[in-house]
C-alpha cells in the first residue's frame, strides 16, 4: 500500500514537472509586446529584390515604368519619386506614414514597424 501512494506521488510530480515545462515553453514562444506604449519602428538594411523593389520610368513624364534588373539605385538621370513609392506589408496592405521611405545620397531608408516590401519609383530626369 505505501508503496502504491509512493508511486502516485512520483508520477503527480512527474507530470506537474512536464507541464511546467510545457507552459515555460509555450510561453516563451509567444510573441510579447514590450513595456513601452510606442512601437519601435526597424529600420532594415536592404538586400535588393527582397525587400524592395526599383521601378524606372521609361518615357519622361508619360508614368510608364518597369522594374530596374540591376542590383544598383539608379545615379544620374532619375530623380526619386517619393510621392509614388511606398511599402505594402505581408498581407498586401499599405503601410501608411510620414517618411517610412527616405532615399538621400543614393541610398534608401526604410522605417516601418512589420515586415514589407516596398516599391522606389525613379522618374527620367
Amino acid at each position: 500500500m505505501e508503496n502504491k501512494k509512493m508511486l502516485n506521488i512520483v508520477i503527480c510530480m512527474v507530470l506537474a514537472i512536464v507541464q511546467i515545462g510545457g507552459l515555460a515553453f509555450m510561453y516563451s514562444t509567444l510573441d510579447m509586446p514590450n513595456n513601452s506604449n510606442k512601437t519601435e519602428k526597424k529600420e532594415e538594411k536592404l538586400s535588393y529584390g527582397s525587400v524592395f523593389a526599383v521601378m524606372l520610368e521609361k518615357t519622361k513624364g508619360a508614368g510608364d515604368y518597369e522594374e530596374n534588373t540591376s542590383a544598383t539605385f539608379p545615379t544620374t538621370g532619375y530623380n526619386f519619386n517619393q510621392a509614388k513609392s511606398g511599402c505594402v506589408d505581408t498581407a498586401g496592405k499599405k503601410i501608411t506614414g510620414t517618411d517610412v521611405i527616405k532615399f538621400e545620397s543614393g541610398r534608401a531608408k526604410i522605417s516601418v514597424d512589420t515586415s514589407a516590401f516596398c516599391f522606389l519609383y525613379f522618374d527620367k530626369q
